[in-house]
């Protein structure tokens, strides 16, 4: 019997784009089922990190417990596994408990109408409505075999629902709180239904605080509740196999999403746990189904969707495809490289090019239309991450072109050291201190309706204190944050000339939301009438107040203090549970900025000191909503003086289990997909979807 076995039920995590992997390892012996002392079992899994370096795993209690009843029978002395029921037999064939038999293990609790235990083929077979339950686990099934002899077994009619959350409980030699040996198998409700976390996949999904494309996004996230269902999963060798896994991230009957598996198989090379799936299909409410291929996955590696599309038309001239490489480990998997191709589609199509200056230009200077080469029409991202006498280090470079003629124009590139140096979270109250060196050559940043503005090259260091936290029903969050750095940039109103200073920043902020009407709501669940969001909308009229001050000084003796003040209403009002118009959200905050003396520079000078920022969002018809936001500018000094800017429209179809929608932004001539699955904390059981 291997000491280390493989996950079944990884498949739970394939094709939602985020893989949730655990394992441990266990030594058998006269007491039972006990931890290795390598591993802390009481361990919280906090961070991603965790995640990936702690697997544990649900069904390795079919050989664990087919080994315990093994040594159970064979020796009498042994405690590691209780077997109630209300007849037993044994001779020296086998073991036979029949009629409402109960299987306890620590806090693993198994009912079925019968167990047989071959002793001399050492074949376990468990029959009749089988319930497997310990905490949130639970699996149900008409019928398991498992050979212990051989190493192979099945599990037939598989359906049953899993919380990531508290899978480290399974294996505990310690009873949990929540544990019960008696169940009622007849409940299939689903109780206490909260949204968790939410899994995002993306097409060109912008960062609005920097407007960095970064193509497809993968934002991956812990969902820990999952429901699943299989005909048949077959054990061999430690490889687990399934000709359909069907699993739903939707608690309820009718599930919203359905990811269908085929051919599924979990088996270990070369220390190397694999997963795969041969093709795989997302169904949206059991009518729109998309195809995601063939998926393959490596344990505790970080596992990029190898295909991407995306629409850049400052840097990339507009539409681009791209590919992953898998990832490089480095330094016993302390170190990770990944590298990503990209051919420029429609830079490509036209010929030519408006993402560089001339020749002889310098390199922030005035893109111009060329010719495009045949160099630029690929490109390269590279990024590396590592971690360094307890700092993590992440450096990325990316070149959009292949032509080392203009190197400095085509690469852009970043690195940052960075460490968090306190840490603190309650419910009620977050706080978090990091410290980071950083270097950055050609970064880019977004000065309101100054557009885009690149810095040519920046080198300094960083330390920011942020604070959240809830008193008397006001939402509060604090940040104050002190850098230091030399920067090469474009002198301000002459951005071609490039000036060389050093600069330090002190930037102060406060948040404040305060509920001026805010409705008692009935329960903070929902339940299968919200068809709509996955949330339960906290309707009512809040009074947001945000102040900010920033203190700029350059070792040219120039300064800059900036203080603002941004305040407004937050209405919001409906339920999204009915058909039409039941949900509206409308802000207007009104942006005030006093600026005291000037900036060298171009990307961070005073700008938009007055404005007003408008959003809407309405529900039209079912899922279908539209969102609108834009700054009307009030700054009597700026060129966009009484005209709107930061124009962004977004039309969403929105569900409880996911969400589709399609955004642009008109200043920045960019636009994308965004594709959500949203994950749920439940309660209970539920009934089989498949």
């Amino acid at each position: 019997m291997h000491k280390k076995y493989l996950i079944p039920f990884c498949f739970l995590a394939l094709n939602s784009y985020q893989y949730l992997s655990f394992s441990k390892f266990y030594k058998l012996d006269a007491k039972g089922l006990q931890e290795s002392k390598e591993i802390n079992i009481e361990k919280k899994l906090k961070t991603k990190k965790d995640i990936h370096n702690i697997k544990i795993l649900l069904i390795d209690t079919l050989p664990l417990l087919a080994e315990n009843i093994e040594k159970n029978i064979l020796d009498e002395t042994i405690r590691g596994v209780e077997i109630i029921s209300e007849t037993q037999f044994q001779n020296k064939k086998s073991f036979i408990a029949e009629g409402n038999v109960t299987v306890i293990k620590n806090n693993m609790i198994l009912k079925a109408n019968k167990l047989e235990y071959e002793k001399t083929d050492k074949i376990l077979k468990i029959t009749g409505d089988i319930n497997f339950k310990s905490d949130d686990q639970f699996i149900r099934s008409s019928r398991i075999e498992y050979d212990i002899k051989n190493n192979q077994g099945f599990i037939k009619d598989a359906y049953g629902t899993l919380n990531f959350n508290t899978l480290d409980n399974i294996f505990s030699n310690k009873k949990s709180k929540n544990f019960n040996e008696s169940f009622d198998l007849e409940d299939n409700s689903i109780r206490n239904v909260k949204l968790n976390k939410t899994t995002s996949l993306g097409v060109n999904e912008i960062n609005f605080k920097d407007k960095k494309s970064v193509g497809l996004k993968l934002d991956l996230n812990e969902m820990q509740n999952w429901r699943f269902a299989s005909e048949k999963i077959e054990i061999k060798d430690d490889r687990w196999t399934a000709k359909k896994l069907y699993l739903t991230n939707d608690p309820f009957k009718n599930p919203q999403l359905v990811i269908n598996n085929n051919k599924f198989s979990s088996y270990e090379d070369d220390g190397e746990i694999l997963i795969k799936s041969k093709w795989s299909t997302i169904v949206l409410d059991n009518f729109i189904k998309i195809p995601t291929g063939p998926r393959r996955y490596k344990v505790n590696k970080e596992n990029n969707y190898r295909w991407e599309i995306g629409y850049d038309k400052k840097n990339k001239d507009g539409l681009f495809i791209s590919r992953n490489f898998n990832t490089i480990l480095i330094d016993k998997n302390k170190t990770t490289l990944d590298l990503k191709k990209s051919f420029f589609l429609q830079r490509s199509l036209i010929g030519e090019t408006e993402s560089f200056s001339k020749k002889n230009e310098p390199t922030l200077g005035p893109k111009v239309k060329q010719e495009a080469k045949a160099l630029d029409l690929f490109g390269l991202e590279a990024e590396l991450n590592s971690e360094f006498l307890g700092f993590d280090f992440l450096a990325n470079a990316e070149f959009n072109s292949l032509d080392l003629e203009k190197f400095k124009k085509i690469i852009s590139a970043s690195s940052e050291l960075s460490k968090v140096l306190y840490e603190e979270n309650t419910n009620n109250m977050q706080k978090q201190t990091t410290f980071s060196i950083f270097s950055k050559y050609r970064d880019k940043v977004w000065n309101g309706s100054l557009g885009e503005i690149e810095i040519l090259g920046s080198l300094g260091s960083k330390i920011e204190k942020n604070n959240y936290w809830i008193k008397n029903n006001i939402r509060k969050s604090s940040t104050i944050a002190l850098s230091y750095g030399n920067y090469k940039s474009g002198k301000r109103n002459e951005t071609s000339q490039i000036i060389d200073r050093k600069r330090l920043n002190i930037f102060l902020e406060r948040n404040h939301t305060y509920p001026i009407w805010s409705p008692e709501i009935k329960s903070k669940f929902i339940s299968s009438e919200y068809k709509y969001t996955p949330t339960v909308i906290n309707y009512g009229l809040n009074l947001f107040v945000q102040t900010k001050a920033d203190f700029y000084r350059y070792d040219d003796g120039k300064y800059q203090n900036l203080y603002t003040l941004r305040t407004g209403p937050e209405l919001t009002l409906g339920n999204f549970k009915k058909r039409f118009l039941d949900y509206s959200k409308f802000s207007i905050f009104s942006k005030t900025t006093i600026s005291d003396g000037k900036s060298p520079f171009s990307f961070d000078q005073s700008n938009d000191l007055h404005a007003i920022e408008f959003k809407f969002e309405q529900q039209l018809v079912g899922p279908l909503t539209m969102k609108l936001s834009t700054d009307y500018n009030l700054d009597i000094n700026s060129d966009k003086y009484r005209e709107l800017h930061n124009n962004k429209i977004e039309i969403g179809w929105n569900r409880r289990a996911y969400n589709l929608s399609i955004y642009y932004r008109e200043d920045s001539q960019t636009g994308g997909i965004n594709f959500q699955i949203h994950g749920f904390n439940f309660d209970g059981i539920g009934q089989s979807f498949k």
